[in-house]
This record gives C-alpha cells, sequence and structure tokens, in this order.
C-alpha cells in the first residue's frame, strides 16, 4: 500500500519484485541501516555478477526498504 501512493502499475510491481530479489539474497530485516545494505549487497558474489544497471535498482529497492520502514 505504501508504494502504491508513489507507483502504479509496472512500476510498482517492478519495486517489489526487486525488495523480494534483495531479500532472497540477504534478510534485509537483519540490517540495520540502509548505508550498511549497501555495502551487505556489494559483499554478494550474486550481485557482483549483475549488470551496473541491476545493481542500481536493487540498491534503490533497498532505499525505498528503509524509507517504508522509517515511515511505518
Amino acid at each position: 500500500e505504501w508504494l502504491s501512493k508513489r507507483y502504479t502499475g509496472p512500476q510498482l510491481s517492478d519495486h517489489m519484485s526487486r525488495t523480494r530479489r534483495i531479500q532472497s539474497m540477504l534478510d534485509i530485516t537483519q540490517v540495520p541501516e540502509r548505508a550498511q545494505l549497501e555495502v551487505e549487497l556489494m559483499r554478494l558474489e550474486e550481485l557482483k555478477n549483475c549488470s551496473m544497471s541491476v545493481r542500481s535498482q536493487l540498491k534503490r529497492a533497498a532505499r525505498f526498504y528503509f524509507e517504508f520502514l522509517s515511515e511505518r
């Protein structure tokens, strides 16, 4: 619901998918802050093998996740 206020349709689906992808690589609920999540993501071999645009999209999804947590 929080994301649906900002995005609709395919954009919303993309953000949800990227957040789930991050969650499958790393338990983001155990990372205390956004900056630490980005560090942890960059340590993952799976992410290192992704293109620059995919890494950027996943980092953006992580930022939205922490923004969501801060506004809850």
